[in-house]
């Protein structure tokens, strides 16, 4: 009786073994099978690219499963803006944050199903200026030069002319295009002279005639 005994327990001990490792078999096969189809899930084609000052471009390059939601948050997390899409070819959508304030935003998209498909740090930062203006002096004769300015960002600056240090004459430089001829008939040459140009910042940009 005492043997039968012993024989019923090994036997038991045997089958919770085996069911167990069954168990950790089917466990791992699962977790295999999980990331397998993660692996194998197509995450959407797109591009969120900055296209202008404050202004932005989806692009999404293969047809949606559905609706797709666009989400703007601002730097709490609060969500500041909501679009809805609904297409059925490859689109461009643009958006225009210029009002906005300065700071960090999220751009977010995700699908009918709520999954996120895109999250996407952007910056509204100050407006620059385009570029620094570009000028030249070209010398006609011993009194007579022209003074050509390039002001590509439109900003209105001040054109002042030296002599030996002294200023003799003062103009506005106004819209992106200024063009003017000078005629000197009190200096000794034109070989003194200094031009300056300056904006309402103190950014300031010389130029002498001697190295033309």
């Amino acid at each position: 009786m005492k043997k039968l005994l012993m024989i019923c327990v090994l036997v038991g001990a045997t089958i919770i073994n085996a069911s167990a490792t069954e168990g950790k078999r089917c466990e791992n096969s699962s977790e295999e099978l999980s990331e397998k189809v993660n692996d194998e899930i197509d995450q959407p084609e797109m591009k969120l690219e900055k296209v202008g000052d404050k202004k932005y471009q989806l692009n999404y390059m293969q047809i949606p499963a559905g609706k797709l939601t666009v989400i703007i948050r601002d730097e709490s997390s609060r969500i500041i803006y909501r679009d809805v899409i609904f297409a059925e070819k490859f689109f461009s959508k643009n958006y225009d944050l210029s009002n906005l304030d300065l700071g960090d935003y999220q751009f977010e998209v995700m699908d009918s199903q709520s999954i996120k498909l895109m999250d996407e740090g952007i910056q509204i930062m100050p407006k620059t200026t385009k570029s620094t203006p570009v000028a030249t002096v070209e010398v006609l004769d011993k009194e007579r030069l022209a003074i050509f300015i390039n002001n590509e960002d439109g900003l209105v600056r001040n054109l002042k002319i030296f002599d030996n240090g002294e200023l003799i004459h003062e103009d506005a430089v106004e819209g992106e295009q200024f063009g003017k001829k000078f005629k000197f008939e009190n200096v000794k040459s034109l070989s003194t002279l200094s031009i300056q140009v300056s904006d309402a910042a103190g950014n300031t940009k010389y130029i002498s005639s001697l190295s033309l």
